[in-house]
Parts: structure tokens; C-alpha cells; sequence
């Protein structure tokens, strides 16, 4: 078969394994030294909105009740749902589900939240407005935190710093200026799925302002 030209490449089937339930453990939130119950008061995400920006979002999972403060279409495709990749809904339940579908609840269960839907129904490719608009409309929605799981798939960009990089910062540089009389706005991104080696950043998770969350994983 491998010398059929027409065949490409061969390769031996992946065994996909579901770790979402080993978040809590790695990220230390329960336990004697968890991080849930370290300070006097509970950190489970209570009074907070937080911004996903994201594919969309299955409005009817379950795991977040009626903390949905809002569901926006941000590209202008009519629709923010997630219908293609199931992505938004999986980084939404890791940060704050409940664990009513299921046996494992997300990292801040009692938050609220306010999904950015960027993935286009009619392709299923992500589109993104501005990091400006998208921060800013967040913020005025009353989030304080704003976590996104995606980034550029350019493999030459790795490690770089871009301008979606220095976007980044100057959002949150704005945010963080006491004197321009608001609160503080915290930035997540993801760093990829590359790593761990060095340079496997992708933008715009060389942000210097925000947080770059990332898991190093055994090989």
C-alpha cells in the first residue's frame, strides 16, 4: 500500500482519551493545599463574569444554568451556536460548568458567562474582530476576566513576538493604568498545542501583559 502513489502517508490509528477530569487535580483547586479553599473566602468564582471567546457555545449542555449573561455573535454570521468543532463549549465548561452533564465540574463553577461566538456556521473557520472590540465589549459587559483558547497556526510565527502580540499588550497595559479610573482586566491565552520545546508559543501568547496558560505532558 505504501508504494501506491496516490497513497500520501500511512499511520497507525490515535487512541483519543478524554482528560478533562485530571484539570482540576493539575491546576491543585481541591485538596488540603487547593487553591478553592486556601483563602478565607471560597474562590469558586462567585460575583464574577467571565468572557470566552471562542467557536460558539451549546446553549443547552447543562453545566451552566442560567449563568449565561450572554451568548454574542461577534462576526456577523447570525448564529452563536456552536455547530461545527464543539470547541467554545468544552473551554466554557473547563472554566466554570457545573458538572451537571457529567462527573467533572469546571475550575470556577459558580461564575457567570459571556461567550464571544467567532467560528462562521456556513465554514466552520474561526474569524476574529478586533482584539480591541472584542476586549472592550467584555469588559463594558462586566467581565474582568477574558480567557481565549486559540491563536495563530502559523508555524514560522512560533515564539515570535506579532502585532496581535502587541495588540494584546496594549489592551491590557490600558486596563491595568489606575488613573484611567477602571478596573483591572486580566488576559488569558492559550500557548498552543506544540510544546513543550522551546519557541512552540503561538501568537498572540507572547503577549508580555497577559497570562499564557499551557501544560507540559510526558512523552
Amino acid at each position: 500500500i505504501a508504494s501506491e502513489p496516490s497513497v500520501a502517508w500511512l499511520r497507525a490509528e490515535p487512541q483519543f482519551s478524554i482528560d478533562n477530569n485530571n484539570a482540576r487535580t493539575h491546576m491543585k483547586i481541591t485538596g488540603s493545599y487547593g487553591i478553592r479553599s486556601y483563602f478565607t473566602t471560597d474562590l469558586d468564582g462567585s460575583g464574577q463574569i467571565v468572557a470566552v471567546a471562542d467557536s460558539g457555545l451549546d446553549e443547552d449542555h447543562g453545566d451552566f444554568g442560567t449563568r449565561v449573561v450572554g451568548n454574542v455573535d461577534v462576526i456577523g454570521d447570525g448564529s452563536s451556536a456552536d455547530l461545527h468543532s464543539g470547541h467554545g463549549t468544552h473551554v466554557a465548561c473547563t472554566v466554570l460548568g457545573d458538572g451537571t452533564r457529567g462527573s467533572y465540574g469546571g475550575i470556577a463553577p459558580e461564575a457567570e458567562l459571556y461567550l464571544q461566538a467567532m467560528e462562521n456556521d456556513n465554514t466552520g473557520n474561526f474569524q476574529s474582530p478586533s482584539f480591541n472590540n472584542l476586549v472592550n465589549t467584555a469588559y463594558n459587559a462586566g467581565a474582568r476576566i477574558h480567557t481565549n483558547s486559540w491563536g495563530s497556526k502559523d508555524a514560522s510565527q512560533q515564539g515570535k513576538y506579532t502585532s496581535e502580540s502587541e495588540d494584546v499588550d496594549d489592551r491590557a497595559n490600558y486596563y491595568d493604568r489606575y488613573y484611567n479610573g477602571v478596573e483591572g482586566f486580566t488576559i488569558l491565552f492559550a500557548a498552543g498545542n506544540d510544546g513543550p520545546n522551546t519557541g512552540t508559543v503561538n501568537s498572540p501568547g507572547t503577549a508580555k501583559n497577559s497570562i499564557t496558560v499551557g501544560m507540559h505532558q510526558s512523552r
